[in-house]
C-alpha cells in the first residue's frame, strides 16, 4: 500500500473530524447563549414598540382631532448567522370591559371606552415575556401555554406606585372637553373620545406586524337639553369622581353639539 496516496486522505479526515468538533462545541456551548441574546435584543424592540404605539394613543386622545400613525412590531426574533429559525409571536387588541366615562345627555348614554393591547411570544428562546398596554402603562407579563399571567409594571416599581400615578392622572378625564358658547354654558361644544378595536384585533407570525390607529371625527346635534351628567365605570381613574361633580349641569334646555372622536386600535 502507498503511505503517500493515504496521506491526503487522512488530512481530510483529519480536519473533518476537527470540523465536526468544532460545529459540536458551537452547537451545544455557543449558539444557545447567541440564541438567548438575539432574543433579548428582540424583546427590547418589542417593549420599546409598546412604549412608543401607548404614547402615540395617549397624544391622539388629548389631541381629539382626526389623524392617523402605525408603530412596527417585530414578532419573531432569535435569528442569528449558521441558524435561522426564529421565534414567533402575536399582537392582540381588546376593549376594555367597562366604559371609562358615560356622558348622558338626558336619557341618551354614551359610553366611552379604552382599549388594551398586547404582545404574546410563542416558542421563545430565552424568557417567555409578554408585555400589555392599558390605562396608560405597560406590564410585563409571564407567558404559559399562551397566557399571560402575574404581571408586573414595566415603568414603575411596583403596582402599587402604579396605582397611586393613576389616581391622579388626567388620562382618564381626557376623553372629554367642551367649550361654552354662552356666559351661562347653556349652549355648549362637547368633544368625547371613544378608542374601540378594529376589524382586524389579532396578527400572529414571525415577520414585521403592525399596530395601527387612526381617529375618525362625527358631529351631531342635541337641541332642548335639560341635563348634562357624567358617570364613570371601574377603572383605575379615582380622581374622576371627585371631577364629576364639578362638570354634571343643568342646562334648561340648552344646546349640545357633540363632537365624537372616535380612535379606532387595529393590528397588520
Amino acid at each position: 500500500m502507498n503511505d503517500d496516496a493515504l496521506s491526503p486522505v487522512l488530512a481530510v479526515m483529519l480536519i473533518l473530524a476537527v470540523a465536526v468538533t468544532l460545529f459540536s462545541v458551537y452547537n451545544a456551548e455557543y449558539l444557545p447563549g447567541l440564541k438567548q441574546q438575539a432574543e433579548v435584543e428582540h424583546l427590547q424592540n418589542v417593549e420599546e414598540s409598546m412604549v412608543r404605539f401607548g404614547s402615540a394613543l395617549e397624544n391622539a386622545i388629548s389631541l381629539k382631532r382626526e389623524l392617523s400613525m402605525s408603530e412596527p412590531v417585530v414578532l419573531g426574533g432569535g435569528e442569528i448567522l449558521l441558524h435561522s429559525g426564529k421565534s414567533s409571536g402575536t399582537i392582540s387588541v381588546q376593549q376594555e370591559s367597562e366604559p371609562v366615562i358615560t356622558v348622558w345627555i338626558d336619557s341618551t348614554s354614551i359610553p366611552l371606552h379604552f382599549v388594551n393591547f398586547s404582545y404574546c411570544p410563542v416558542n421563545n428562546f430565552w424568557v417567555d415575556q409578554g408585555y400589555t398596554w392599558q390605562y396608560g402603562y405597560v406590564n410585563i407579563s409571564r407567558v404559559s401555554g399562551g397566557k399571560m399571567s402575574d404581571p408586573v409594571p414595566l415603568q414603575y416599581s411596583t403596582m402599587k406606585k402604579v396605582e397611586e400615578i393613576l389616581q391622579t392622572s388626567s388620562l382618564g378625564r381626557s376623553l372629554i372637553h367642551y367649550d361654552c358658547t354662552s356666559d351661562s354654558c347653556n349652549n355648549l361644544t362637547l368633544y368625547a373620545v371613544d378608542v374601540v378595536p378594529g376589524g382586524k384585533n389579532f396578527t400572529s407570525g414571525n415577520g414585521i406586524a403592525s399596530l395601527t390607529l387612526e381617529a375618525n371625527e362625527s358631529e351631531k346635534g342635541y337641541p332642548n337639553v335639560n341635563y348634562l351628567n357624567f358617570t364613570f365605570g371601574v377603572t383605575p381613574f379615582k380622581d374622576l369622581e371627585k371631577w364629576q361633580y364639578l362638570q354634571n349641569r343643568p342646562l334648561g334646555g340648552g344646546n349640545i353639539t357633540l363632537k365624537m372622536i372616535t380612535i379606532t386600535v387595529s393590528t397588520s
